[in-house]
């Protein structure tokens, strides 16, 4: 763990170091608990799957979670973040090329 420095004449670096560590604590157990839930930031994308040799092949929802390894809510919410966009519906369920999928893969590492 960090130590913190305290002197009566520099309470104020104190103060900046206190919350600068708390900042830190908070940042990790928030990530430690996103991952938990299956979130995971986008910088973090594993691909664990083969890419296909077909990119305009159309991926469904259920597709991008086995590929990216993210559960939908991640991708949902990627998709209100305007950084993953479909490409396609069919009916109201959108549809995402294989290219787009890998573009956005090689963008986000």
């Amino acid at each position: 763990m960090k130590e913190i420095t305290f002197n009566p004449k520099g309470a104020q670096n104190a103060i900046n170091q206190i919350i600068e560590l708390m900042a830190e604590i908070v940042s990790e157990k928030v990530s430690d608990k996103l991952e938990l839930n299956g979130y995971y930031p986008i910088h973090q994308i594993e691909v664990k799957e083969e890419i296909s040799e077909n990119s305009e092949e159309l991926l469904t929802i259920k597709d991008l979670e086995r590929i990216l390894k993210v559960k939908k809510g991640a991708i949902y919410d990627w998709r209100k973040k305007g950084l993953l966009k479909p490409d396609t519906f069919i009916g109201r369920s959108p549809r995402y090329k294989r290219s787009s999928i890998d573009e956005f893969i090689n963008n986000k590492r």
